[in-house]
């Protein structure tokens, strides 16, 4: 399908039409798959990070990204429809953005229970906080809660993003046996807001009841931990399940860095390269200063081939102060791959210089490459140098001295092909069995075992 006609199809989107749930959505494979509320906002807010992975084209990316934003104000203006009430609608802070309160709807009756009737439940607007919007929720048979509304706005350096985080680690150290304490009854987040309700004493109790019969969304500790299973499973050598938990962890967990990086290298071992890119590319939306990030993606997108997109990549990395030893390899495999011998020698030889030794796996494919150069550089020599010798004879009328002359200088022009064409083998192999790239512990793979969010 060309490109015109692909965008008139999101032209021709309807955005208007109320959703039911769970709701039915087409995948790229053409299979229909149903999700819920939660499920089906992740997954948008997953095409919108992976968009200009995907699509090649800029405009093209731009029209999937704005068309998976206007379907998420869909969903959540469909299941404040549903299921909000009137109640929901005339909170202050909530009035005119029923996209909000959509969401907030979710959120609560997830947190207590979808047979409560939220019209029975009233939201006071206590006043604001630093970057979030704080309401007292009046629930019937419990008491008064407290909510806490974060909106996030920008996938990086995001102070409520930071602020939301900072309450939920605060309240999850609370204890529970000292009164008048505001303890943590449930917290979720997307991509764009982060929402916390706590209590204190019996309502807390009976709100944190309630919340733990809701399994489905919960960001509670309940369910096993993707991240937790994809590092336990790198440890017993199941790269293959390692790479689907990564994934899944940061499918889940929009924020947590080292999802990406874990699913960036494991794909690159096991030659999964779009995978990685993927990854890497996914990453690199919700951490853009992130060199990691960068880097990662580079390296996929060498692997793909795609060398415009491994140098774009790269300035990133470099503008964000990724390991110069890393940065000057790569600049080197790419000027060597496009026929730049001497320039790759040269860059090998300042990337030797700056190498820190905190990564031998990029300083022995620095001498792999080193060596394949000085084999070139030989077999070029050898080859002109035997020419040279058969020359005389081949003027004096010997056809075998004819034959060995040209074949030599045949030799030596061949040299600097055969050692591009075995760059390419190489660089398109798993990184376990072909040339050592995804850099894990020079670049920040290392802290994966720290299982932090950011």
């Amino acid at each position: 399908m060309d490109k015109s006609r692909k965008l008139r199809r999101y032209d021709r989107k309807d955005y208007t039409q109320v959703v039911e749930f769970p709701v039915e959505i087409v995948g790229r494979d053409g299979v229909v798959r149903r999700y819920s509320f939660e499920q089906s906002i992740r997954l948008y807010q997953r095409r919108i990070a992976s968009a200009d992975a995907r699509y090649g084209d800029v405009e093209l990316a731009r029209a999937e990204a704005e068309h998976c934003r206007r379907r998420i104000d869909q969903l959540r203006r469909s299941y404040l429809e549903r299921y909000g009430g009137t109640e929901l609608r005339s909170v202050q802070g909530l009035i005119g953005a029923p996209a909000l309160a959509g969401e907030v709807t979710a959120f609560l009756r997830r947190c207590l229970g979808e047979s409560l009737v939220l019209d029975q439940v009233s939201l006071d607007h206590a006043g604001s906080l630093a970057h979030c919007e704080v309401y007292g929720a009046h629930v019937p048979g419990t008491g008064t809660l407290v909510l806490y509304l974060y909106s996030f706005t920008a996938p990086a350096e995001c102070p409520g993003r930071e602020a939301f985080f900072a309450l939920v680690k605060l309240l999850q150290q609370q204890r529970g046996d000292i009164e008048g304490v505001e303890l943590l009854v449930a917290f979720h987040h997307s991509a764009d807001y982060g929402m916390v309700l706590t209590g204190t004493g019996d309502a807390a109790r009976q709100a944190s009841g309630r919340a733990a019969e809701q399994t489905a969304g919960i960001d509670m500790e309940e369910p096993p931990s993707p991240h937790g299973d994809a590092l336990e499973r790198l440890g017993q050598g199941d790269y293959e399940g390692a790479l689907r938990a990564f994934e899944r962890a940061y499918e889940r967990e929009h924020f947590r860095r080292t999802a990406y990086l874990g699913a960036a290298v494991v794909a690159d071992q096991l030659g999964h390269f779009e995978q990685s890119a993927l990854a890497a590319a996914m990453g690199s939306h919700y951490f853009p200063d992130d060199p990691s990030m960068a880097w990662h993606l580079a390296v996929a997108r060498l692997r793909q081939g795609d060398h415009a997109g491994c140098v774009q990549a790269l300035v990133r990395a470099q503008a964000f102060e990724a390991d110069p030893h890393a940065i000057l390899l790569l600049r080197a495999l790419l000027a060597l791959q496009q026929g730049h011998d001497r320039a790759g020698a040269r860059l090998l030889r300042e990337a030797a210089r700056l190498d820190a030794g905190p990564d031998r796996a990029l300083a022995r494919t620095r001498q792999r490459l080193r060596l394949a150069l000085a084999a070139t550089g030989l077999v070029r020599g050898l080859s002109l140098v035997g020419s040279v010798a058969c020359l005389s004879a081949a003027l004096g009328g010997n056809l075998a001295a004819t034959v060995a002359a040209v074949l030599g200088v045949v030799t030596a022009l061949a040299a600097g092909p055969a050692l591009r064409l075995w760059l390419r083998v190489w660089v398109a192999r798993p990184g376990r069995t072909g040339l050592s790239l995804a850099s894990v512990a020079t670049l920040a793979v290392s802290d994966l075992r720290s299982g932090r969010t950011q």
